[in-house]
């Protein structure tokens, strides 16, 4: 529901925007509490509502060296392998426009693959389009929103 009441510029760090507030973590779905408002106090839990001027699709290239898995798929598709080491996660990360901080790497979640892989991601497989910038690393962290980044076999 829309309440104009909330509507704002809280936050002077952030652009107010239309966003619907307090979305379900795993479905992405408004819970019966949710709200449309227009402000600049939206946190990670909520989604802007944008209109589209052009139509964008997330397509790989046939010469691509690198791509983006789709989101909470912990593997790469055939013809690409998963990515190791941090060299070529970098490379793969520039490739994709996707920023790469080393300081994110380690094996967090023990028994899962250290692998090369985003942040963020959206349901499309395209970085840095949620509330969240998408950030690669190599960890063995990878949940939710999260895509691994894949090399072309040679």
């Amino acid at each position: 529901d829309y309440d104009a009441a909330k509507n704002g510029h809280t936050y002077s760090s952030n652009e107010p925007v239309c966003f619907v507030s307090f979305l379900e973590y795993y479905t992405e779905k408004p819970q019966s509490y949710s709200t449309v408002q227009v402000n600049s106090n939206y946190y990670k839990d909520a989604a802007y509502i944008c209109e589209r001027n052009q139509i964008t699709s997330h397509t790989v290239k046939a010469d691509s060296l690198f791509i983006i898995q789709k989101r909470n798929e912990d593997s790469c598709p055939e013809g690409f392998s998963e990515i190791t080491n941090t060299e070529t996660c970098l490379k793969a990360a520039e490739s994709l426009e996707v920023e790469y901080d080393q300081s994110y790497n380690g094996n967090e979640d023990i028994g899962e693959p250290i692998v090369c892989f985003a942040s963020f991601i959206d349901e499309n497989g395209n970085p840095n389009k949620l509330l969240n910038k998408s950030v690669a690393r190599i960890n063995s962290n990878h949940y939710s929103f999260a895509s691994w980044l894949c090399k072309k076999n040679d």
